[in-house]
């Protein structure tokens, strides 16, 4: 067995307030359920994968993952513009609905808010 653990090059961005818009919409299960999904996948796969939240470092990934961000909050728009700003900095992957809302909880009529100019 080997003596450390691999280190994780991905990383799937769980959102809190995201988590909360499905549950007031009664989607609760979907929201975790493809959470759960990718996670289940990749570490299926043998792929070392950590669950993180727009307060953690994002840089020392390869692949941030961002499974039905539907409520970008500003701390997650900065972390995705940094990182894609970056030359070597992560890959940003999106499903489900990304940014389809915004703060207040109303729909977006520019999604994926926070992102788009």
């Amino acid at each position: 067995m080997p003596l450390t653990l691999p280190r994780a090059e991905v990383a799937i961005v769980y959102s809190g307030n995201s988590d909360e818009m499905f549950l007031f919409g009664g989607e609760h299960r979907r929201y975790m359920d493809e959470l759960i999904g990718v996670y289940r996948t990749l570490w299926s796969h043998s792929i070392p994968v950590d669950v993180i939240t727009p307060a953690h470092d994002w840089s020392s990934y390869r692949l941030i993952w961002l499974p039905n961000t539907a409520l970008l909050e500003g701390t997650t728009v900065d972390k995705i513009i940094n990182v894609v700003e970056q030359p070597d900095g992560p890959c940003v992957l999106a499903s489900g609905n990304l940014g389809s809302y915004v703060d207040n909880g109303r729909y977006s009529y520019k999604p994926p808010e926070g992102l788009t100019h």
